[in-house]
């Protein structure tokens, strides 16, 4: 009998943890690496403890398995080569693939000069730089660390100049961090679709999803956007393209602006499971996580459609004011409609993602609604 493949996690947060959960399921074993053994990915198998830059035990842990995905973006891109070159382990998303969108500079460039359509961007180090790329534009601006940012951290919007010179002195805190400023678009809302593709070139799309922000950090998101069908064919084709260009393996997902007149402009992407599809859990067919895991191994890829006409995801995020707890939002728990998940994180701080619900059903606007009230109640 053959032993079972081993999928090896560099990261240990929440997204490989509901990936890990599919595996197993699936019948393979998981290794981890990251800094965590008693946070989300507990008790789900073997465990490398260890900082992202310490390269021989990064060595060690992919010797230990038979092909390695990444849960977040904060390895280096000369890393990822250098392991994909001195183990000759698999990697998804590869090496070549994760350096076209090492950084959102690198990566806006990859999809302007790949046809597809971006904002105006631009590396900016000073007044000098900044004042060159507001030329003939107007303030607000949207400043960007280039790579690391997540969840609102990395992004500053920036009424006038001297806040976006600010900001670009607190995301370049050494010579080598990369700042990019942005310009802010009149978008009319924000929406993003999940790709998978197989190692065996096999491609299916989930929903476009409608993506409600707060403070730069998602909130809420609605399956399927509330779209025409020309938009959602022309969100799918480019985000189909983008998968292509890269060369891509696995489940990636992608942020769009949708402005007036049919224009939509891809903002930025994320090459691995993403919190935009965790509706998928409860209201595709086969989840994003399930498909990610059957993608990088080779097995047929599951159906993306929707179970029921709508799904609501709302995010639960961490706070310092603990008196309600999760327990207290039991009367909406007790509905077969709605799902709970947890990621089993050791702290909360606010604006963390401590877990989310799925709530499926028909009216979207019933289903926003109780989003809403679960959110304003929950604290954790």
């Amino acid at each position: 009998m053959e032993s079972p493949i081993i999928i090896g996690f560099i990261g240990d947060g929440q997204l490989a943890r509901m990936s890990a959960h599919q595996a197993i399921k699936l019948g393979f074993v998981c290794h981890f690496f990251g800094n965590s053994a008693n946070g989300p990915c507990a008790g789900l198998g073997v465990y490398f403890k260890g900082k992202l830059n310490d390269f021989d035990l990064l060595k060690t842990f992919v010797h230990s398995c038979d092909v390695v995905t990444l849960e977040n973006e904060f390895i280096s891109t000369d890393f990822l080569i250098k392991l994909t070159r001195e183990t000759q382990i698999p990697f998804y998303p590869s090496a070549h693939s994760f350096a076209m969108i090492d950084n959102k500079f690198i990566e806006k460039e990859t999809f302007r000069l790949g046809g597809i359509p971006v904002c105006d961007y631009a590396i900016v180090k000073d007044k000098t730089t900044l004042s060159k790329f507001m030329h003939n534009k107007s303030f607000p601006v949207m400043i960007k660390a280039a790579k690391g940012g997540y969840d609102g951290y990395g992004n500053k919007k920036c009424n006038n100049l001297e806040q976006a010179l600010d900001a670009i002195k607190f995301f370049a805190r050494s010579e080598d961090d990369l700042v990019i400023a942005e310009q802010m678009v009149p978008f009319l809302k924000e929406v993003a679709i999940t790709i998978v593709r197989s190692i065996n070139g096999d491609v299916l799309a989930y929903p476009v999803v409608d993506t409600i922000q707060e403070n730069n950090i998602c909130h809420y998101v609605l399956a399927p956007a509330d779209i025409n069908n020309d938009i959602e064919e022309k969100i799918k084709n480019y985000a189909i393209k983008a998968m292509q260009i890269m060369d891509a393996v696995g489940v990636f997902s992608f942020e769009f602006f949708v402005l007036e007149n049919g224009i939509v402009l891809l903002n930025e992407s994320a090459p691995r499971p993403h919190n935009s599809a965790h509706y998928t859990m409860d209201g595709c067919q086969s989840s994003q996580f399930e498909n990610h895991i059957r993608a990088i191994t080779g097995l047929t890829l599951g159906s993306s459609h929707l179970k029921t006409k709508t799904t609501v995801m709302v995010n639960l995020l961490g706070t310092d004011n603990r008196e309600t707890k999760v327990e207290q939002i039991d009367d909406y728990l007790n509905k077969a409609n709605v799902h709970l998940h947890m990621y089993g994180k050791e702290l909360s701080k606010p604006g963390r993602k401590m877990g989310h619900i799925n709530i499926t059903g028909a009216n979207a606007k019933e289903l926003l609604t109780m989003a809403k009230e679960i959110s304003q109640r929950v604290r954790i």
